[in-house]
């Protein structure tokens, strides 16, 4: 009895790491302080959903320094610097 209920509750839950931005949207580029490390991340619990898209936009933004999918600036881990951050307050109106 005590197994078969353990089984149960088991197949039942789920455990794992949803990562998230402050700004609760994606980090994906390379770091703006640390060269040649680059972010893909904060994709907060979407990530099978949304992996085909952003593995694309990431490729691209390796391989060629641009995407055509998406404004890739929206996503850039560069927009937590402060310089950044000022340069983009138009875009949060």
């Amino acid at each position: 009895m005590f197994w078969t209920r353990w089984v149960i509750n088991a197949a039942g839950a789920w455990a794992g790491l949803r990562t998230f931005a402050p700004d609760q949207a994606m980090v994906v580029g390379e770091d703006p302080d640390v060269k040649g490390f680059f972010w893909l991340a904060g994709q907060g619990g979407a990530g099978i959903e949304t992996s085909p898209a952003v593995g694309r936009i990431a490729a691209d933004l390796i391989a060629v320094g641009r995407t055509d999918l998406v404004d890739a600036r929206v996503y850039s881990p560069a927009r937590f610097t402060r310089v950044q951050n000022e340069r983009t307050e138009h875009l949060k109106e």
